[in-house]
């Protein structure tokens, strides 16, 4: 492989790595915009949609590890012309950088998942006891509406004892 074929892909990957952290990077603001209307359909679409960023972002960062590992060995000189050290090394540097990058947005997601997550539970926990609270207003309704119907049942027979001369 010549210096030059290892810059341009060195090059593409960068590239792609930058295209993908914007995009991440706009995922993510679009999440923490979604999670300020704070609805049960917003919380769980967000629930999933951060759960396959997650999973996306971990196969990025497999992908990288393989290719770096890949990159690492040393090029084979040419004895046409050395290959330039320097935009090989420059560019290794910036695709480190971008790796960092790639790993504190995953770090970032995992905490706005774990994040998600209490809320759901919080929410899971606020329901039941809104369930239970339903349940004991059922119970007291019902015995409401009988004790009605006997107070009605006790005026009418008293009506109709006055009624009687």
């Amino acid at each position: 492989m010549t210096a030059s074929t290892e810059k341009r892909k060195l090059e593409e990957e960068i590239a792609e790595l930058k295209e993908r952290l914007a995009d991440s990077s706009e995922r993510q603001t679009e999440l923490e915009q979604r999670l300020e209307g704070g609805d049960q359909d917003t919380i769980a679409a967000l629930r999933q949609e951060l759960e396959e960023r997650s999973a996306e972002i971990e196969a990025l960062r497999k992908r990288s590890n393989r290719e770096a590992t890949v990159n690492v060995e040393p090029p084979r000189p040419t004895p046409s012309s050395p290959p330039p050290k320097h935009d090989s090394n420059s560019a290794r540097d910036e695709i480190k950088g971008l790796k960092s990058v790639a790993n504190s947005l995953s770090v970032s997601f995992s905490l706005t998942v774990a994040a998600f997550r209490h809320i759901i539970q919080e929410l899971q926990k606020e329901n039941q006891a809104v369930k239970q609270q339903a349940k004991l207003m059922e119970s007291e309704n019902q015995l409401l509406s009988h004790e009605t119907l006997q107070l009605r049942q006790v005026g009418r027979s008293c009506l109709i004892n006055q009624a009687k001369p």
